[in-house]
C-alpha cells in the first residue's frame, strides 16, 4: 500500500502536468532565432574543430566577447544580482543551441551549476559580487561535490586552523576545472554535517590537473587540496537544500543541451542521406534510411517533452522539479546517444572519419548521458520519488 504522502505527492504531479504551459513564447522563439545565428557565424565548424588540436585551451576572449554580446550566461540571474533577470526557461534556449555547435560548453558549469548554487543560497555575503561577475562573463565556476559529476559521499574535508578553513582531499572529474576561477565545493568534516566553500583556484594549497576524458568538448580536471584556504558560505540544511536544487537545475540543463546535440546530430545524417546518391538514387529515399531517421525524430520529440516540463517546473520552482529533471534527464540521454550513435551510421565510412566532426557528437552524447546521474540512477530516483521503491535502495 502507498502512503498517503506518496498519493498526495503523485497528486501534486499529476496536477503540475496538467497546469504546466510547454509551449515556447514568441520571445523565446526570437531568442532562440537570435543565439543559433550568433552562434553559427562565431562558432561554426572550423571553430569547433579547434578541439582536435593537442592543446586547444579555453577561449576566453570568445567567452566574455558571447557574455558581452549576447548575454547568455547573465539570463537567469536577477536582475538584483547584476543579471538579465530572465528565468531558466531562456537560459534552457540558449543550452540547446550551444548543443547544437558543442559551443560554450562553461555555460552548463557556470551559469547553471554555479550560479544556480550561489542564486539557492541565504541571501549576504560574497555570492552577489561572484554572481554579478559571472553574468558579466569574468567569471568562471567550477561545482564538485556529491552528485557532481557522481554520487558518493564527499570526497573533500574541510578543517578550521584559528579563523581559516582549510581544505583537504581530492575531487576528481571536476567540469571546467582547469579553466574556472573559483571552485564551489560540498565538503565534509564540518561539524556533523555538510558544508559548502568556496576557494578561488588560483589559492595555494589547490593542485589542477587537466584528464583526458571522451568528450574533447568538454575539459575536466582533478583538484588535489592539500591545506587550500576557502571560504564558508552556506551550512547545514540551507546548504544541502541548495545543493540539491542545483543537481535538479543541472540535470535539466543537460537535458536540454542533448536536445541540441541530438537536434543537429539528426539534422545533419539527414542532409548528408538527401546528397549521397547510391545506386542512382539519394540513400535517403531508401526505406531502411527512412524509417531510421522516422524513428529517430520520434525519440528526440518525446524527449523534448519531458524536457520542456522540467524547464517548466524549474522555471516555476515547482515541487515536483526533482522527479520532472529525473524523467527528462532520462529520456534526453537514451535519445541523444541513440541519435548520435545512429548519425555515425547513417553517414557511413565518412561517419566513422576522425575528421568528421560526428564523432564529437557521440562523445557529448555519452559524456552527458553520465553526467549527474545516468539512466539507471535517474531511474531509481524516480522509483524512490513515486514511492515505489526505499530511498535506501
Amino acid at each position: 500500500m502507498l502512503s498517503d504522502q506518496v498519493l498526495d505527492r503523485n497528486v501534486v504531479y499529476r496536477e503540475a502536468l496538467r497546469e504546466a504551459a510547454l509551449v515556447p513564447t514568441a520571445e523565446q522563439v526570437e531568442l532562440r532565432t537570435l543565439v543559433r545565428g550568433y552562434l553559427e557565424k562565431s562558432c561554426g565548424e572550423a571553430a569547433l574543430r579547434r578541439v582536435l588540436e593537442p592543446d586547444p585551451g579555453t577561449d576566453r576572449a570568445g567567452w566574455q566577447a558571447m557574455a558581452g554580446e549576447q548575454g547568455l550566461p547573465a539570463l537567469a540571474i536577477a536582475e538584483s544580482d547584476g543579471g538579465l533577470g530572465y528565468g531558466f526557461a531562456e537560459l534552457a534556449v540558449a543550452l540547446e543551441e550551444c548543443g547544437r555547435q558543442l559551443a560554450f560548453p562553461s555555460l552548463l558549469t557556470t551559469a547553471v551549476l554555479g550560479a544556480g548554487l550561489l542564486s539557492a543560497l541565504p541571501s549576504g555575503g560574497p555570492q552577489t559580487d561572484w554572481l554579478a561577475a559571472i553574468a558579466a562573463g569574468e567569471l568562471l565556476v567550477a561545482v564538485t561535490g556529491p552528485g557532481v559529476p557522481a554520487s558518493g559521499a564527499p570526497a573533500v574535508s574541510a578543517r578550521a586552523r584559528g579563523a581559516q578553513w582549510l581544505l583537504h582531499g581530492t575531487a576528481d572529474f571536476v567540469l571546467d576545472g582547469a579553466a574556472a576561477d573559483l571552485a564551489l565545493v560540498l565538503c565534509g568534516g564540518y561539524g556533523q554535517g555538510q558544508a559548502i566553500f568556496a576557494c578561488r583556484t588560483d589559492t595555494p594549497g589547490l593542485c589542477r590537473t587537466p584528464l583526458q576524458t571522451l568528450d574533447l568538448t568538454r575539459a575536466q580536471a582533478r583538484y588535489d587540496f592539500d591545506g587550500a584556504e576557502a571560504t564558508l558560505v552556506a551550512d547545514g540544511e540551507a546548504a544541502v537544500a541548495a545543493w540539491e536544487r542545483m543537481v535538479s537545475l543541472g540535470q535539466v540543463g543537460i537535458a536540454a543541451e542533448q536536445l541540441g546535440v541530438a537536434g543537429q546530430a539528426l539534422d545533419s545524417a539527414i542532409e548528408y542521406a538527401k546528397s549521397r546518391h547510391q545506386f542512382g538514387r539519394p540513400i535517403g529515399s531508401f526505406q531502411a534510411i527512412k524509417h531510421k531517421c522516422a524513428d529517430l525524430l520520434i525519440d528526440l520529440e518525446s524527449a523534448r517533452s519531458a524536457v520542456a516540463f522540467a524547464i517548466w517546473s524549474a522555471s516555476n520552482g515547482h515541487s515536483c522539479l526533482p522527479l520532472a529533471a529525473a524523467v527528462a534527464k532520462a529520456a534526453a540521454s537514451e535519445a541523444c546517444t541513440k541519435v548520435t550513435a545512429e548519425s555515425i551510421q547513417i553517414h557511413g565510412g565518412i561517419g566513422f572519419a576522425w575528421e568528421h566532426t560526428a564523432h564529437l557528437y557521440f562523445r557529448r552524447a555519452k559524456s552527458d548521458e553520465l553526467l549527474l546521474g545516468d539512466g539507471h540512477h535517474q531511474r531509481a530516483a524516480i522509483g524512490q520519488l513515486l514511492g515505489l521503491m526505499p530511498s535506501n535502495a
